[in-house]
């Protein structure tokens, strides 16, 4: 990519980028299904999102660094980690089939096809709602904060890092207490819920920065209170067979609900204002909390 001139070129690289780093999700997370158990998998996960929350706090600022000597140097930078990676994986990850060939098998635990499971069908179509919410703090958020609450750039840029932050610091040791005190039903609904919590603040309230700072605060709460149970969900209805088929679909729930729900959202704010559009998030993940709450078992 590095080296590309031609932007119809660079459009086909990019295309095949995609195509490659999307490929990485599924598998990564089967991995993680396949090494973890019932009772370890909501932590193990819970590690994998801080890991990827402080990678890309650190290599958004490393990335920064370095552009700013060399934007070539960068594409190196990123080219040669990513090889690194590659190494790693290869060499520290078990490898499946050798295990098998040693002998060791393990039973499935249930024999359904994808489209046959009902309760995991439901799951991904909340989950679309839930998610298409969730994603406007990547994009339309930080729009809001610019135009319409005259944020500097700076003072968004402190308030999408609080959210990283927050994750690494704290998201483990909730996820611990979750774990001994609270059923998985009652923290996706609470996550959820403090979701709705935060974009009402916006809808009834011109904020001032510390009162974005609370806001991105629930936002954050309730994306650690509820990501780890929903893979969890989809995760206890795999087996070694088709646990990769399940992750690609949560992987495509997740690139649905960004690409198109986004986009959306972008003409509900420039036609309707962003009120209405604050408000139909509140009123979409109310819906969505109710809809966990009835598939979610404890």
């Amino acid at each position: 990519m590095g080296q590309l001139q031609n932007y119809y070129a660079i459009c086909v690289v990019t295309l095949l980028l995609a195509m490659v780093n999307e490929a990485f999700r599924p598998a990564n997370s089967a991995a993680m299904g396949r090494f973890s158990n019932e009772e370890n998998r909501m932590r193990s996960f819970t590690l994998m999102r801080l890991s990827f929350n402080l990678g890309w706090s650190v290599g958004a600022g490393i990335g920064g660094f370095v552009a700013h000597h060399s934007y070539q140097l960068l594409f190196w930078v990123d080219g040669v980690t990513n090889l690194l990676a590659a190494l790693l994986l290869w060499y520290l990850l078990p490898d499946k089939h050798s295990i098998q060939q040693k002998g060791i098998h393990h039973e499935n635990k249930q024999n359904i096809s994808i489209l046959s499971d009902k309760a995991f069908v439901q799951f991904i179509l909340i989950s679309v709602i839930y998610l298409s919410c969730f994603v406007q703090l990547f994009t339309n958020l930080p729009v809001y904060f610019k135009n319409e609450l005259h944020f500097e750039e700076n003072f968004i840029g402190y308030l999408s890092s609080w959210n990283g932050l927050l994750i690494v610091l704290i998201e483990m040791t909730i996820i611990f207490w979750i774990e001994k005190n609270w059923s998985k039903k009652r923290a996706v609904t609470i996550g959820v819920a403090f979701h709705v919590i935060a974009y009402l603040m916006l809808v009834f309230f011109q904020l001032p920065f510390w009162g974005a700072f609370i806001m991105m605060t629930l936002i954050t709460i309730s994306e650690m209170l509820a990501f780890s149970v929903l893979v969890s969900f989809w995760m206890d209805r795999t087996d070694d067979t088709n646990r990769g088929q399940y992750a690609a679909i949560w992987t495509m729930t997740w690139a649905f609900s960004q690409n198109g729900r986004t986009s959306l959202g972008s003409v509900m704010a420039q036609y309707a204002g962003f009120k209405m559009l604050w408000l139909t998030v509140a009123l979409l993940s109310t819906t969505a909390t109710f809809l966990y709450a009835k598939i979610i078992k404890n």
